[in-house]
């Protein structure tokens, strides 16, 4: 993702990449959870998509600039969620994708 070492116009780019990636991604995901959740219920409302009635939810980040943003804090809040983010100079030893995964493609590349 934009924003490593590139300045305050790399900050911008990575917060609206943070920004697409939760309208893509999380927000529809919280929608399908919610349906399932009304469907176990047996409401069959299907849920409005605000997460409203829905569980509340932990999205875990790294603590670069796009990550931190008012923005990204803004739409997380509005659907119950948290965003944890994690302190600068951690990620690799808390992040299992830094810690399992990606360690073993540096040893490749």
């Amino acid at each position: 993702m934009a924003g490593a070492g590139g300045g305050a116009g790399a900050d911008l780019a990575s917060a609206a990449a943070v920004e697409n990636w939760l309208e893509a991604v999380w927000l529809p995901y919280l929608q399908r959870q919610q349906c399932a959740e009304a469907d176990d219920n047996g409401s069959g409302d299907g849920g409005s998509g605000s997460n409203g009635g829905g569980a509340a939810s932990l999205l875990l980040a790294d603590s670069s600039p796009g990550h931190a943003g008012a923005r990204a804090r803004a739409l997380v809040g509005a659907r119950r969620g948290c965003l944890a983010l994690i302190p600068k100079g951690c990620s690799a030893r808390l992040q299992p994708l830094h810690r399992g995964i990606k360690a073993r493609f540096k040893v490749l590349g």
